[in-house]
């Protein structure tokens, strides 16, 4: 049970952070004109960051 809930925590912060950046990116893409594959190149950033942060707390838990 506790790690379903330490992955079900991790899941609903990592969603609810990545909704909250591409909102701040989707604005800073209209407010400074910046081009979609500059937000893309920074979303995979940020999906990388997370998948490494994930892994880490798969062998952490192991």
């Amino acid at each position: 049970m506790g790690t379903n809930y330490l992955f079900h925590r991790y899941y609903l912060v990592m969603k609810s952070s990545a909704e909250q950046l591409f909102s701040v990116l989707f604005d800073l893409s209209f407010s400074y004109h910046l081009s979609i594959f500059y937000i893309i190149h920074l979303w995979e950033a940020v999906a990388f960051y997370s998948s490494t942060v994930l892994q880490l707390l798969v062998l952490t838990l192991q």
